[in-house]
């Protein structure tokens, strides 16, 4: 008697833990599924209908194989069955599709599930979920690319901008000559050269995030009207543009010029996307974005949950194909002819809306067209300004400029095309150098520095120069953007910066105007 109590105590015992195992299972986040010898399934847990999509009785009975993605070779699953045949556990890495057509990832752990004589009946997987994880993986393996390109790209723009220099200084000084006719068209070309390489490190400052001019309010519908004549333009037949119609504001503090720059870009790729015509439609919405709606954005960025301007540059062209689409943010990856495209347009997009704490979101499929949304925290709009009186103009004759430069090419052109104007200058290769010279000379009405030197810093020299000489007008020079070098250590106040390579229009304005506000 007493032995059959026991027996029946134990069975209530092992039925109690077979229930609560199967509850187990059942409730576990992760997919456990059952296959039999070959492969078809014989049991899944409520997991594995949340993730593939498919209820229990659609998978029951069928091979795993309609899961499979195509992303995997043949020989992958060849691999995995002889390890499994073979009586030992299989661990790995699956890409596999939902039932709506979505790939997902998964790790995966399958077990071979023996009798009670040793023999293989049927195998247990247990897979868990890592889509959203591989995800921000990969989204953190291409930012810290992006990252270590951009500072190659800055170092190389920054020296790019000293020969630059040189060759749109003489070139300058061959125009003003009155050149003969036939060298004029030469000069032309040459100047239109330079320029387009100008262009291309300025792309590249920007991607680098080494590019100046502070955001500012500025009205987003207003940048796309603004644009409407230069894309008519650009974007001839048989393209057709469409613009919305101006409801309502969308402020956003950014840089209008490079706000520009990014339409006019993606504009530019839309139509190349359509060699036998189609339509590009822009939009300007303000929307709020949730942090169920940042998930969902291919580069985030910075984005965090809160309003947002989002405009949008829609294209019925041919797509993007899958296989190119991790790499259409890298620098001078392009499907073009070389002689069509450099490869910087989508990186400098992306660049764009990352210096402007926003995010950029990519939804296309090949033959569907493409639709780029750019991301802009929203702000509140600009306090209209009161215009500045006119101010004073002082004649170059009249002026002394002490330049100091410590690139001994860049520093001779600079002062060659000073003294064209009219100034006088004197010239320093260091601060060192500029400081004995301000002592020895009469007067020096003007300086005018690079700022990253060996020795004394041209922002350190400006420090020195306006204790002792309060009334001397101060500019600086670089080839870095000023909030490159004030990460770097070097305090720019307010001292006008002029950005490598010079125009001289542009520094005989900022001179004048300086001269106008001196102390």
């Amino acid at each position: 008697m007493m032995e059959a109590h026991q027996e029946s105590a134990a069975a209530g015992t092992a039925h109690e833990a077979g229930a609560a195992l199967a509850e187990a299972i059942r409730q576990a986040a992760e997919t456990i599924v059952v296959t039999d010898t070959v492969g078809c399934l014989t049991y899944v847990n409520p997991a594995f209908e949340q993730i593939t999509g498919y209820r229990a009785e659609e998978a029951i009975g069928r091979h795993v194989r309609f899961l499979k993605s195509g992303q995997h070779p043949e020989a992958f699953y060849r691999a995995m069955w002889r390890t499994l045949g073979a009586g030992e556990t299989w661990r790995g890495h699956f890409v596999n599709r939902r039932k709506n057509g979505i790939l997902y990832e998964e790790e995966a752990s399958i077990s071979p599930v023996r009798n009670a004589d040793g023999c293989i009946q049927g195998y247990v997987a247990v897979k868990r979920d890592v889509s959203e994880q591989m995800e921000l993986e990969r989204r953190l393996a291409r930012a810290q690319k992006m990252t270590a390109i951009g500072q190659l790209a800055g170092g190389i723009a920054h020296d790019f901008n000293n020969v630059l220099q040189a060759m749109v200084g003489n070139l300058q000084l061959l125009q003003s000559h009155t050149p003969r006719a036939t060298d004029q068209p030469l000069l032309d070309e040459l100047m239109a050269s330079a320029r387009r390489a100008r262009d291309l490190v300025r792309q590249l400052l920007i991607f680098a995030q080494r590019q100046p001019s502070p955001p500012v309010p500025t009205d987003l519908s207003q940048i796309l009207d603004n644009l409407r004549s230069l894309l008519a333009r650009t974007i001839e037949d048989p393209v057709q543009l469409v613009f919305p119609n101006r409801t309502n504001d969308c402020w956003a503090a950014v840089d209008a010029g490079e706000v520009e720059q990014a339409l006019v870009h993606l504009a530019v790729n839309a139509r190349d996307a359509m060699p036998v015509g189609g339509t590009i439609s822009f939009t300007c919405d303000r929307i709020e974005m949730q942090a169920d709606a940042l998930a969902a954005v291919s580069e985030p960025l910075d984005m965090q949950p809160g309003p947002y301007c989002a405009l949008t540059v829609r294209d019925t062209g041919l797509g993007i194909a899958p296989d190119i689409r991790d790499r259409i943010f890298e620098p001078f990856f392009t499907t073009k002819p070389m002689s069509k495209g450099n490869g910087m347009g989508l990186p400098l997009v992306h660049g764009i809306a990352r210096r402007h704490h926003g995010g950029l979101h990519v939804a296309s499929a090949p033959g569907a067209g493409t639709a780029v949304t750019l991301y802009f925290p929203v702000c509140a709009a600009a306090a209209p300004t009161a215009p500045r009186p006119p101010a004073t103009d002082p004649q170059p004759s009249e002026t002394t400029v002490l330049l100091v430069e410590d690139e001994e090419l860049v520093r001779r052109i600079a002062a060659r095309l000073l003294r064209h104007q009219g100034y006088t200058v004197h010239e320093a290769a260091c601060g060192e150098q500029a400081l004995e010279m301000l002592a020895a000379l009469p007067a020096v009405d003007v300086l005018v520095s690079d700022v990253v030197m060996p020795g004394i810093s041209g922002a350190e020299l400006a420090v020195q120069v306006r204790k002792l000489y309060p009334h001397m007008a101060l500019l600086l020079l670089s080839g870095y953007p000023r909030n490159h070098l004030e990460q770097q250590g070097l305090s720019l106040g307010e001292i006008p910066l002029l950005a490598k390579p010079l125009r001289i229009e542009d520094v005989d304005q900022a001179i004048r105007a300086q001269l106008a506000v001196r102390p």
